[in-house]
């Protein structure tokens, strides 16, 4: 650490130095000016004397041999001394008397020919003066052929000045260095008085701080202006001064510190601290009381709607009338947080703990209170809590603090508790169903049909499993909100509730579908029951926000055990392709199976499964490639993945095996054999382009999905930011969490995510706002109608004005002809994608 003396000696040593360097550089400059400007004197003075003896000897007339001697005499006259002079020849004398040996002609030679002025010049410490021979009248006797003030010749004078500058710049150093010890002398001696000053002040500071061992001890600490000498440190003592006075109001006594920060480590959430709460807050207010002049607490907490618990906390027994006013005070406490109605449930619990003490009445009239409030919008909990001290609690800010924070302990905890109380239960309850219609959820289930199937066997009988689907669900939610959608969920539950059996089991499967468990129940009794099911639900209908009234219709798939499955996945399945048989051929209606269909859909189902099978085992699930057009480049380096397998006759496109893969639970695993196939297709043709890929979203649901992807990338050494997840609305919207958190962590590793069919309905722009998306591919059918249709192409217009603004990419899907794509031009789209552009190919686009 450097000291304060040391700080000014450097200083005032620096600050010598640059003084001493400016000013030895500035008298060296203006010196070596000045030996300039005389040489420069000088050297016209020796030009003009040269010319006046070469005018003395022409006058009385010479010979070349005359000019001859003279130019080396001249020469050698300057041979030992520190000047050059040379003669030049113009021209007009060149004319009539020819030319003689002189110096090649320089550019500044000809500069004083052509000027008829001095010319002087500088280089490397050698100076240089040209000074030209006018004509006169008296030279136009010889020189006839020149007129007044032409220029005859030039004299040339150099002198090298090096040697004088270096010699004088050498002894003025010299000088400087001789006197140099002089200011650091002074700068030691100016150092040690300010450091001697410095610290006189500095030991009066520390006596004063050292007086100080408690809080109490600030008091006593002040300066009187007398005290110092300088202006600048009686400054730095009145703010101390002031500091100090700061301190008094809000230091903490280190003993009330000690205790708070004890009491604080005890209060940690334990099992023991959940089960026994009251005991653990009457132990920690008794710990309080031994401090602080504490004598009881409240608590209110909002339990449940319209219903509200009140405890109070005594350290002793008090007055009857105590309690009943330090009800009342807790009742307009809650009040004043709470909005309460006059069919409130107030439940009032008093703990006391040490009942065989009192508190005195007097005592209990002086009792403030001081009070924490904190309400929760979400999940609607809250709570409030107060505590009771006495007046000059009050007044003393340090203690109001701690109280205050010890408030805010007491609180937390308390609304930890009753919450976890809370929601332990709604987990236990919320594991087994479903949070939209409160039926049984899909693990549940499963768990019961293969218990009903094992009590079938048992017991010798037959039963029914129905698989219900509400036709056309996507459209009700894309017209009106997910909101509106649970509604209709809900009331379809409760439909189907109404309808069937007491002891007949109903559980929501996952998104739009529900399934029906009907114990004791053969084929033709299965199939009246969902006849009573579609009925009552084509019975119902909602009206929706705008007024209009919005019918339901439901498929229904049914399957008898053990009739047509002997374990509950094979029972399941056939009744999943009876529901498809259905929705396909009639929608709205329910069909019993017959003895044909059971043989078609388990050789169907056995085919296709083995096939599904066989292509996951042997990783023969085929990528194919469909080209996406960058419109303004005019270039394909975008290709969508799509998912093909091959069996013993064809090869089969997604929509024929994409359901039952989800069925069987093994989507995931098909998604990451395409994904690994794709990757090892761009690394053989060394493709640098952008994938699109779609993701089944019960693939997305599957824990070790994630980080598998994240593998593959790894593996294959590809670029995240190349790779585009597409997102589809089927069988999201109810694990809406998963699906962003499984998005935000893939877009932290550089993945690109994109919406496909946008524009559809609502749940494309609530994508679009809570999901990071970087690419929308537009509804097929809104582009492939805005060529004829005005409104389309307004919708369309508006998405990509939207998605511009928002700096998000468009694709224009189903662009089939020349005369779409030049509409999707026009608009401002950014990709264009179907047929027209190219079909799907096993290989990537090449034009």
């Amino acid at each position: 650490m450097k000291s304060l003396k040391g700080i000014i000696l450097t200083f005032i040593l620096v600050g010598a130095a640059v003084v001493y360097s400016y000013f030895y550089f500035a008298v060296s400059n203006i010196y070596t000016e000045h030996l300039k400007k005389r040489a420069y004197e000088e050297s016209h003075t020796l030009a003009k004397q040269t010319f006046n003896s070469m005018f003395q000897i022409m006058k009385r007339g010479w010979s070349r041999e005359d000019l001859e001697e003279f130019l080396e005499a001249n020469q050698k006259a300057f041979e030992k001394s520190l000047y050059t002079v040379n003669i030049y020849r113009g021209k007009i004398v060149e004319e009539l008397f020819g030319k003689i040996e002189q110096n090649e002609v320089d550019r500044y030679i000809l500069k004083a020919f052509n000027e008829g002025e001095d010319v002087t010049v500088e280089r490397e410490g050698v100076l240089r003066l040209i000074h030209p021979l006018k004509a006169e009248k008296i030279c136009q006797t010889c020189h006839y052929n020149a007129d007044i003030g032409d220029v005859l010749g030039v004299i040339e004078v150099k002198q090298n000045i090096r040697q004088f500058v270096a010699s004088a710049k050498g002894d003025f150093a010299l000088s400087l260095i001789a006197i140099f010890p002089l200011p650091i002398a002074i700068a030691v001696g100016i150092a040690f008085l300010i450091n001697r000053k410095i610290k006189q002040y500095i030991d009066k500071l520390n006596e004063k701080i050292n007086e100080v061992e408690s809080i109490s001890d600030l008091s006593k600490i002040e300066f009187h202006p007398d005290e110092f000498e300088l202006k600048e440190f009686h400054l730095v003592y009145t703010g101390f001064q002031h500091l100090i006075d700061k301190l008094k109001t809000i230091a903490v006594d280190k003993d009330m510190l000690e205790f708070e920060i004890k009491l604080l480590e005890k209060f940690v959430l334990t099992s023991a601290v959940i089960k026994d709460w009251r005991d653990y807050i009457n132990q920690m207010l008794l710990e309080v009381s031994k401090i602080l002049p504490v004598y009881s607490m409240f608590s209110i907490f909002q339990s449940g709607e319209n219903s509200y618990d009140i405890e109070m906390f005594w350290v002793f027994e008090p007055h009857p009338q105590m309690k009943k006013d330090f009800e009342n005070l807790a009742l307009s406490r809650m009040g004043e947080c709470f909005t309460t109605s006059e069919g409130s449930r107030i439940n009032i619990r008093h703990n006391i703990i040490d009942r065989k003490r009192c508190i005195p009445r007097f005592i209990g009239k002086k009792i403030k209170y001081r009070k924490r409030c904190l309400l929760l919008d979400e999940p609607g909990i809250g709570g409030v809590v107060g505590i009771g001290i006495l007046p000059e609690v009050q007044t003393d800010k340090t203690k109001v603090l701690i109280i205050d924070s010890i408030l805010s302990t007491f609180l937390n905890l308390i609304i930890s508790v009753k919450a976890i109380n809370k929601y332990s239960k709604e987990i236990e309850y919320y594991s087994t169903r479903d949070s939209i219609t409160g039926l049984y959820n899909q693990k549940v289930f499963w768990e019961l049909l293969n218990y009903e199937i094992a009590r079938a066997d048992r017991h010798g009988y037959k039963f029914t499993l129905l698989t219900i689907d509400i036709d056309n669900f996507k459209a009700i939610n894309d017209t009106y909100g997910y909101g509106f959608g649970d509604i209709i969920l809900q009331k379809i539950a409760q439909i189907i509730r109404d309808t069937i059996r007491r002891g007949d089991i109903v559980a929501r499967y996952g998104g739009d579908e529900f399934a029906v468990i009907l114990p004791l129940t053969d084929a033709e009794k299965g199939y009246s029951i969902a006849k009573d099911i579609i009925d009552s639900i084509n019975r119902f209908f909602l009206i929706a926000t705008d007024g209009s009234k919005v019918k339901v219709s439901a498929s229904i798939g049914m399957a008898v055990y053990p009739d047509h499955g002997k374990d509950a996945k094979d029972l399941f399945l056939f009744a999943d392709n009876i529901l498809h048989k259905v929705k396909m051929e009639n929608k709205g209606s329910v069909y019993l199976p017959t003895e044909d269909d059971v043989e078609q859909i388990y050789k169907k189902i056995g085919k296709l499964n083995i096939t599904i099978l066989n292509a996951i085992e042997n990783k023969k699930v085929i990528p194919y490639f469909q080209p996406i057009l960058d419109i303004k480049e005019d270039q394909v380096y975008i290709h969508e993945v799509l998912c093909r397998i091959e069996n013993e006759v064809k090869t089969l496109k997604a929509d024929e095996f994409i359901r039952v893969a989800e069925k069987m639970g093994v989507i995931h695993k098909l998604d990451l054999v395409l994904m690994e196939n794709t990757f090892k297709k761009v690394k053989e043709e060394n493709y640098e382009g952008v994938l699109f890929m779609n993701l089944s979203p019960k693939a997305i649901m599957s824990k070790e999905f994630l980080e598998s992807i994240k593998s593959l990338v790894s593996d294959y050494h590809l670029n995240p930011s190349n790779i585009v997840f597409e997102i589809t609305e089927r069988e999201t919207v109810s694990n809406i969490s998963i699906l962003e958190d499984f998005v935000m962590k893939l877009k932290d590793e550089g993945f690109k995510f994109a919406i496909d069919d946008f524009g559809s309905g609502f749940s494309s722009f609530h994508y679009i706002k809570r999901f990071p998306i970087d690419i929308v591919k537009i509804e097929g059918d809104f582009i492939r109608s805005m060529v004829k249709n005005p409104k389309d192409r307004a919708f369309v217009l508006s998405i990509t004005t939207l998605t511009k603004n928002l700096g998000i990419k468009t694709v224009a899907e189903y662009v089939e002809n020349e005369v779409i794509l030049e509409a999707v031009k026009s608009v401002g789209i950014d990709y264009a994608q179907g047929y027209y552009i190219g079909r799907p190919s096993p290989h990537f686009y090449k034009k």
